[in-house]
């Protein structure tokens, strides 16, 4: 519920994006269908994404941590 409400917190955001991020990554989803999903602009998804890239890329933890258990559920491939 909390994912796809229009709140802002940071608790409601990161969550969201990494589902976005996932959505992207492991399901190859289009921007606009997940948009679709998530009641967002395409714009808002390639945001998001590329927010959670960056934040993966430069190792930050309140991303990285989530990150890595999320995808060692899904079976994806860790780096």
């Amino acid at each position: 519920e909390d994912l796809m409400s229009k709140a802002q917190s940071r608790g409601c955001v990161v969550p969201r994006q990494l589902a976005m991020y996932f959505c992207r990554h492991q399901l190859k989803m289009p921007f606009i269908k997940i948009g679709e999903v998530f009641a967002r602009d395409h714009s808002t998804v390639m945001s998001s994404i590329k927010q959670i890239q960056k934040a993966i890329d430069g190792e930050k933890g309140d991303v990285i941590a989530p990150w890595k258990a999320i995808a060692k559920k899904l079976g994806s491939v860790v780096a």
